[in-house]
């Protein structure tokens, strides 16, 4: 098997790892939203068993936690006003929670769609190759906007144009340069 043909088999591995996780990620939101549903209509412990998944998979779409503010009478008059974390509050029968939370799955479900469809678009993988130092270096934690990024991306770029160069002209620049340097 030549080297062409081990990249483009190990491009169609990493496509279908791509097409299958987020799919499965897909069906997963919308079979827990269908639960979610099923709990606001008939609310029991049993839907808690699932506020972990949830949890994950939001985080994973990068759906941060919202708060609402909710009031309970204390007696007397008085009102108690607090704000709440809505993740944390999953099952929380509150109008504001709920609303929150249905768009949270819709958002997620929208996320792992995208996620699914971008693998069919050559303009990602375009992206991911030009941008490959950012994107390592974003997936290990850093900030995209970290300098350190924006100079591998350089060296990077330019080291990928000569590699170009030397690829479409067979041009042995390397081999110039070192012997402009003696």
């Amino acid at each position: 098997m030549k080297k062409s043909e081990k990249l483009f088999l190990l491009f169609l591995i990493i496509c279908m790892l791509k097409i299958i996780i987020n799919f499965f990620k897909y069906l997963r939101v919308k079979y827990l939203l269908k639960k979610y549903n099923a709990y606001l209509k008939n609310p029991d412990w049993e839907f808690s068993k699932h506020r972990h998944e949830i949890l994950k998979l939001f985080k994973e779409a990068g759906i941060e936690d919202g708060g609402v503010s909710i009031s309970q009478h204390v007696g007397y008059g008085t009102l108690k006003v607090q704000p709440i974390s809505v993740l944390k509050n999953i099952n929380y029968l509150n109008e504001d929670v709920i609303n929150i939370m249905t768009g949270n799955f819709y958002s997620a479900i929208g996320y792992y769609k995208l996620r699914f469809l971008e693998t069919f678009n050559p303009i990602f993988w375009i992206e991911i190759i030009v941008f490959l130092p950012k994107n390592i270096f974003t997936y290990i934690g850093f900030q995209s906007k970290n300098v350190l990024i924006k100079i591998f991306q350089v060296i990077y770029w330019i080291l990928g144009l000569f590699a170009s160069i030397y690829a479409i002209f067979n041009l042995n620049i390397f081999y110039y340069l070192f012997n402009q340097l003696k």
